[in-house]
């Protein structure tokens, strides 16, 4: 018998050809993952797998991805699965959604948040901050793509110089952050 978060996430496996039941389970699931209780779930049940294999999968579906990329934001906010979906790719799978779907302004917003979620640590913890691996080119891209094609956005600009705060906070010396001080000011 299934229960919770499991139930929700064999509901996806089942209909990868279903979008939009994807895309309401997405939705259930980023709203579970808002709370330490839901992501110690989503952790425990592979949710960080699932979710990579739907970004990957669908690609083209801007309201799956937008719903996807709201999973993987509160996703990150748990070091266990920030560490693992990092490792699987996460933060290329964000890139290639917002490269892809940069005409979107919540696209564009949802991947700044989930970028600066998979990116970042938590306040105070600072050994995972110490372990931190350099931002990447293309993260620090993306966002600064999102906040200057979509500046009138409100969403998309505390979203993206929130992220590009939180690479900042990482690397603050870092060439990318130097080149655009004038931008990122």
């Amino acid at each position: 018998r299934l229960g919770g978060v499991d139930a929700v996430l064999h509901v996806i496996n089942a209909n990868m050809a279903h979008t939009r039941v994807m895309e309401a389970a997405c939705f259930l699931l980023g709203n579970v993952a808002s709370s330490e209780e839901g992501l110690k779930h989503i952790a425990k049940h592979g949710g960080g797998t699932v979710a990579l294999t739907v970004i990957k999968s669908h690609l083209q579906d801007a309201e799956l991805l937008r719903e996807i990329l709201f999973l993987v934001s509160n996703m990150g906010q748990s070091s266990q699965l920030q560490a693992d979906l990092v490792r699987a790719g996460a933060v290329e799978a964000v890139i290639q959604v917002m490269e892809t779907h940069g005409t979107s302004s919540e696209i564009m917003a949802m991947g700044c948040s989930a970028l600066d979620n998979l990116i970042g640590t938590s306040e105070g913890d600072v050994a995972a901050h110490k372990q931190q691996p350099p931002v990447s080119k293309g993260a620090f891209e993306a966002c600064v793509r999102a906040l200057t094609k979509h500046s009138s956005d409100p969403s998309v600009v505390r979203r993206s110089a929130g992220a590009i705060a939180t690479m900042g906070a990482i690397q603050p010396r870092s060439p990318l952050l130097v080149a655009n001080a004038e931008l990122i000011d």
